[in-house]
């Protein structure tokens, strides 16, 4: 899924004019942002994998919180 994501927007961009090359011009900000929303979502899905009780109670805020804190930092960038 992710990979069809990737291709497809890459497809896209060529489409619209898009260079290859200015990839590799991107400067990401924040990224420990990025990072700590993928180690609240990784943590999570370990948490209630394991057992947790309260990490499986509060599932839908966890989750929500940290896809909340990638969008904002994807939009900042």
């Amino acid at each position: 899924m992710i990979v069809i994501g990737l291709l497809g927007g890459l497809i896209l961009g060529l489409l619209a004019g898009g260079r290859v090359g200015r990839l590799l011009d991107v400067r990401l900000r924040w990224v420990s942002l990025i990072v700590l929303a993928l180690a609240l979502r990784i943590g999570t899905q370990t948490a209630i994998a394991n057992g947790v009780e309260l990490a499986d109670q509060l599932r839908l805020p966890l989750y929500a919180g940290a896809f909340g804190i990638l969008a904002y930092a994807l939009w900042l960038n």
